[in-house]
């Protein structure tokens, strides 16, 4: 684009270019606890955030594996993930009997939370955990943001992760969508 500036009545061309701002892409995974992925998608919706959230997609006829493998990673566009944990099964140790059962997220997050790890990073990873939940031994040592009833209790530490996750947060828009 060219642009005239009219300095000293002189007319002096500019040459001017427009830049695209692509932003950054989150994928979501979770587990049956719908009211905590509602609950996350509005929060993320109020900071102009869109994830890829497979059930609200359409899917392609895709399994969560395979869009996990086309939209995250080298050759996918989702820069970033955040792992929804819900208390959405029951399970214990064998060796230590039914007694000590505790509540977990389903088996099939857990994995998927791996492959997020794996492909984005840590630092990219974004672990919401809701109410006190079995984690897995080996994931001692990442950070988790636990909350008790409403995503929006972690909306500090989502925001400071997304940002840098490489989102840019308007941060009135953060305190009205934490409201």
């Amino acid at each position: 684009m060219i642009e005239k500036i009219n300095a000293n009545k002189y007319e002096i061309p500019v040459i001017t270019k427009e830049v695209a701002v692509i932003a950054p892409k989150l994928f979501v995974v979770y587990g049956h606890d719908e009211t905590s992925r509602d609950q996350l998608e509005l929060v993320l919706s109020k900071l102009n955030i869109q994830p890829f959230i497979l059930a609200k997609s359409g899917g392609g006829g895709l399994t969560i594996i395979e869009a996990l493998e086309q939209h995250v990673g080298k050759d996918g566009s989702a820069q970033a993930g955040i792992v929804l944990l819900t208390p959405d099964d029951m399970g214990f140790a064998k060796k230590d009997g039914d007694q000590a059962m505790k509540e977990r997220a389903r088996q099939n997050v857990i994995l998927e939370m791996g492959m997020l790890i794996s492909r984005l990073g840590r630092q990219n990873t974004i672990i919401l955990v809701k109410g006190k939940l079995e984690r897995p031994s080996d994931t001692d040592g990442i950070m988790y943001h636990a909350f008790n009833s409403h995503v929006k209790e972690v909306g500090s530490a989502l925001v400071d992760r997304l940002e840098g996750s490489g989102f840019l947060i308007d941060h009135k828009k953060a305190l009205d969508a934490l409201k």
